[in-house]
């Protein structure tokens, strides 16, 4: 299979930095954005690194996987893991009796994931 990468970034409301949504079944590629990404295979992975001098969350997809096929619920699983990753960084805890911080972050990336999804061609 042909080798592919897609890439789109945004900057994240409120809480700073940049969420990054990578498509890709590449390690290579991926490592040219993060340096330090050494997971055995291309899944669905979430990574904190910096991009563009800016501290990035990343969502790493493989749309084409063969291992699993990526669907809604993977996205909002990856999600979750940034949500949290960016409320720890931001030096907000996760309050269960208000998670409302968490969940709108949560709904936020879902969103965008699924729009960069979509504009590539992909169906999930």
């Amino acid at each position: 299979m042909k080798k592919y990468i897609k890439v789109k970034a945004k900057r994240i409301p409120l809480y700073r930095g940049y969420l990054v949504i990578i498509l890709s079944n590449s390690q290579k590629r991926v490592r040219k954005i993060i340096p330090e990404f050494h997971e055995p295979y291309i899944y669905a992975h979430s990574y904190f690194s910096n991009y563009k001098n800016r501290q990035g969350f990343f969502m790493i997809l493989d749309p084409l996987a063969k291992y699993r096929a990526i669907k809604s619920g993977v996205v909002a699983h990856e999600a979750v893991h940034l949500a949290s990753m960016i409320a720890y960084r931001r030096g907000f805890e996760p309050d269960f009796n208000n998670d409302e911080p968490l969940a709108y972050l949560t709904e936020w990336i879902v969103d965008f994931a699924h729009q960069t999804i979509k504009k590539n061609g992909w169906v999930i």
